[in-house]
């Protein structure tokens, strides 16, 4: 199968392109408040003739029909048994049933942006995970698709995500709806990496199986009594218990968690009003990861027992409540077998951009999640990652920092990786 055409049709609208991402990275709206961002890929899918549709809060889908006449036996519906049409050229064939699905995701994250782009977040918010590259990189693919459609047969589905920083969009747009009419056959995503040894528009590969941990968003509250600042002993402090149960929490995980299969964050805390009142609430906000069920299910109940405890001891009470989670991620090992000889065909003209094995010497796992994991649960996927700034070239700041910046030449490669997915999978 020949796909590097697919290359050339990324670079005439590669501009475009750009020109998206910035747009979309200028608005980084958060959660599953995406109205403008929603707005703008409705009108750029509507603008290459297609038809996009609402699905859940705030996603947006949309399915391209393949023209071309299928090769016979490329259907894996048991169902289509009979011949469905007659084509042009006078031959027989059955109809492709198959829909491979595209993801991105599409929010951003509460971070204050602190790179002076000039297409940068004046807010209080900022796409620091790449998610306008992620967009864009759909909508371009969305494109190419569109003006292509004898080029493949069968349908290609794709999905602008919410709320994947918050663990819950892709179970939303699930539960809507995603992966039926049509049924989704198979499904894969890209997520950008900044600051890696490998020149941008790098593919890599995941491992077989699991290859993104299971994660758990929780809150800690600790009810206190508040008195004046200067009497300190009529007063339960919450602010001090809280402080205590943060420390607790750091030690438990370095002395009773063996290996790395897990970790605990924190990320937030808020207490306290003025200095001179004793709080009586405090907030802490974190997350806990691990690749291992097990680890999670002893986690959870620690996490539980030492905050009720830490609080206690300090005269306060702790509640512990769980407030969105994901499943870990599973890579299909078939799906990423074929998705590996399809990136073989589209870089092979290519002199910079590699194909990263798991095992590579430079590239290190890591316990981030990704809530695809909900699709992934349900139909075989793949998840990829794109080199998106080679630390040489000075993409020296990682995913989540206020001065992460993305080498926007990744667009290119990862709209054409998206498109050669959806092609090649639908008849393998």
């Amino acid at each position: 199968m020949n796909l590097e055409w697919i290359l050339e049709e990324a670079k005439t609208i590669f501009p475009n392109v750009v020109r998206e991402r910035r747009y979309v990275h200028s608005l980084a709206e958060v959660g599953f408040e995406l109205y403008e961002t929603r707005d703008f890929i409705e009108r750029e899918l509507s603008s290459f003739g297609l038809l996009p549709a609402r699905l859940g809060r705030c996603g947006v889908v949309t399915t391209i029909k393949g023209q071309a006449p299928p090769p016979i036996g490329s259907s894996d519906n048991k169902d289509e048994k009979r011949i469905a049409k007659v084509t042009q050229f006078g031959k027989f064939f059955r109809e492709n049933k198959n829909c491979v699905l595209l993801r991105a995701d599409a929010d951003a994250l509460p971070i204050e942006e602190k790179t002076s782009l000039p297409f940068s977040n004046k807010g209080n918010s900022m796409h620091a995970c790449g998610h306008d590259m992620h967009t864009a990189m759909l909508l371009g693919c969305a494109k190419i698709l569109s003006r292509n459609t004898d080029k493949f047969s069968g349908e290609i589905k794709l999905a602008f995500q919410p709320a994947e920083e918050i663990l819950s969009g892709a179970k939303d747009m699930v539960e809507s709806g995603l992966l039926k009419k049509p049924e989704v056959k198979c499904a894969a995503m890209l997520h950008v990496v900044p600051a890696t040894n490998f020149a941008t528009g790098s593919i890599f590969l995941p491992p077989y199986g699991i290859s993104a941990p299971s994660a758990e968003f929780f809150k800690i509250t600790v009810f206190g009594k508040s008195a004046h600042g200067a009497s300190p002993s009529v007063g339960a402090d919450a602010s001090v218990a809280g402080c205590k149960i943060v420390g607790a929490i750091d030690s438990m995980l370095a002395h009773e968690i063996v290996g790395t299969n897990a970790t605990l964050t924190i990320g937030k805390i808020v207490s306290g009003s003025a200095p001179n009142i004793i709080s009586d609430r405090c907030e802490i906000w974190g997350s806990l990861r691990s690749v291992d069920e097990k680890t999670k299910a002893y986690l959870k109940t620690r996490l539980k027992s030492l905050s009720e405890q830490t609080a206690r001891a300090h005269k306060c009470i702790a509640s512990l409540e769980f407030t969105s989670s994901c499943p870990a991620l599973k890579n299909s090992v078939k799906i990423t077998k074929k998705v590996e000889e399809c990136l073989n065909l589209l870089y092979k003209s290519l002199t910079n951009a590699s194909i990263i094995s798991p095992n590579t010497n430079g590239v290190s796992a890591t316990l981030a999640s990704e809530d695809f994991s909900y699709i992934s649960r349900l139909v075989p996927s793949v998840c990829l990652g794109i080199s998106a700034g080679n630390i040489k070239d000075g993409y020296k700041h990682p995913l989540h920092h206020p001065s992460v910046t993305f080498d926007e030449d990744a667009l290119l490669y990862g709209m054409a990786t998206y498109t050669a997915l959806g092609i090649y999978l639908l008849n393998k």
